[in-house]
């Protein structure tokens, strides 16, 4: 448990000599060790090595799933024999192990898969290499971040006979074509997101004018004086999102994604999110209306 950031040593192998690091490890003992991160990540101030921060990301340099069951939705992921068939199906090469807290009625393990090459870590690759294999809805979300740790195998010592490492041999994924995937992923992410910003704004402008109709004065609501003195962007970085080409993350992103922005609709600005780990994801707002006392909300 050290203290301080997270540094790291730069290292470039061959997948061969990954593979033999791999299933030549097995510690026993508390939940820690040696790992991983599959990046490549600008240099830390000493020159030598690596911050792993996701600030500090230069590309992804494999494909790494860490699969267990749903916390959500109760869903078990397939068993070893069902996943060994996905996977040869697509001829692909991977490396699986049984992870520290693996065992009966809690399976989890991780997959790593060969790149061809190393890819933007900004793409969701993660997501649609899930999807393609049937494991969306068991892949632990909070690790699909490029700059994520993986712990090489180990186990506890009473339950060593119920964990195991696999190779599975084949070819590298082709990165041109996984990028052009995930890149038409990223777009049709982002056009849902624009046709719920679209919507969210029908609905908006259609309350407003019945509102309207009612008798409301928006010169009179404390709602309309405070947007002419909100600063949408200054209050988001004042709340520690980051900003990227005009795009925003929220600063506990499990993602690693820029899935918010500012839209402006009738001279409106808003924010719009479509990262569901995000406060201000429509599906994390409040369900009751705000305004039960008759005062204006934001």
């Amino acid at each position: 448990m050290p203290t301080g950031p997270a540094l790291g040593d730069p290292e470039r192998t061959t997948w061969g000599n990954f593979c033999g690091i791999v299933m030549g490890h097995r510690r026993f003992g508390p939940k820690d060790g040696p790992g991983f991160c599959a990046a490549r990540l600008k240099h830390w101030e000493d020159g030598r090595q690596v911050r792993r921060k996701k600030d500090n990301l230069l590309a992804r340099t494999a494909i790494v799933l860490d699969i267990e069951r749903s916390k959500t939705t109760g869903e078990v992921p397939p068993t070893l024999e069902e996943l060994v068939k996905r996977i040869e199906a697509r001829g692909w090469a991977l490396l699986f192990w049984t992870t520290h807290s693996h065992g009966p009625g809690n399976p989890r393990y991780r997959i790593v898969i060969l790149l061809s090459e190393e890819i933007d870590h900004e793409l969701p690759a993660v997501e649609f290499i899930a999807a393609d294999l049937g494991l969306l809805g068991v892949l632990d979300t909070s690790k699909i971040g490029a700059e994520s740790y993986f712990y090489l195998p180990s186990c506890p010592e009473d339950s060593a006979d119920l964990h195991q490492e696999i190779i599975v041999h084949g070819a590298a994924i082709d990165a041109t074509w996984l990028v052009g995937e995930a890149t038409a992923l990223r777009q049709a992410e982002a056009a849902k997101a624009a046709q719920v910003a679209a919507e969210a704004h029908a609905e908006a402008a259609k309350r407003r004018a019945e509102k309207i109709a009612a008798g409301f004065d928006p010169s009179d609501s404390l709602i309309e004086k405070l947007r002419l003195r909100l600063d949408l962007d200054a209050t988001l970085r004042a709340h520690g999102y980051a900003v990227r080409g005009g795009k925003y993350r929220h600063p506990n992103s499990q993602s690693g994604s820029y899935g918010a922005d500012i839209k402006t609709f009738s001279g409106i600005e808003r924010v719009y999110s479509h990262n569901g780990g995000d406060p201000l994801h429509r599906d994390n707002l409040p369900r009751e209306p705000l305004n039960k006392g008759g005062l204006d909300c934001i």
